[in-house]
């Protein structure tokens, strides 16, 4: 299966115990072993090794129906010491047609679920909702104030900060006092 993943069912585990799979994926694996012996490393062979089982197993899974771990080559990255991987969950329901259901991100070993459009939306409309919010707040208290300070003929009101500034407090955080009423 995936590393880092497990699931209940999942065609990524069933893959490799395949009638068909799993004899070629025994040879596979003793050949890998035999590599690691004195002397006889090599990275070319090992890849080749790796790559013969990726497409061993991505070709037992288009044959089987359910959901499944895809990586998504062309969005991962090993650049140095960090590793980016992004991997798609999928439900097969044929060969050739796959319906995505999640996607998820490893970064140095950490897995994230990725959120969707709509969470992603959401999350910024909350935040954008937030903060105008908290504008109409402090226009509303700069209103009130104004209003206090005409209405008093000009003096600071009674409510204005301790150890303010001359001015409205509100209109130094914003520049300095304002004539325009």
């Amino acid at each position: 299966g995936s590393p880092g993943f497990y699931e209940a069912g999942c065609d990524n585990d069933r893959a490799a115990l395949l009638p068909s799979v799993a004899p070629v994926l025994a040879q596979l694996n003793e050949r890998e072993a035999t590599l690691f012996h004195p002397g006889r490393w090599s990275y070319a062979a090992y890849a080749a090794l790796r790559e013969q089982r990726a497409t061993l197993l991505a070709e037992a899974l288009r044959g089987l129906q359910g959901h499944q771990f895809e990586p998504l080559p062309s969005l991962s990255l090993e650049a140095g010491a960090h590793r980016v991987y992004v991997i798609q969950k999928v439900r097969r329901t044929n060969r050739q047609t796959t319906q995505p259901m999640a996607i998820y991100t490893i970064v140095d070993g950490v897995i994230r679920r990725a959120p969707d459009l709509y969470t992603l939306v959401e999350s910024r409309l909350a935040k954008t909702a937030y903060h105008l919010g908290r504008v109409v707040e402090i226009a509303d208290e700069l209103s009130q104030r104004r209003e206090a300070r005409l209405l008093s003929g000009g003096a600071l009101p009674a409510n204005t900060r301790a150890g303010a500034p001359e001015g409205d407090a509100l209109d130094m955080e914003f520049g300095g006092p304002s004539t325009d009423y």
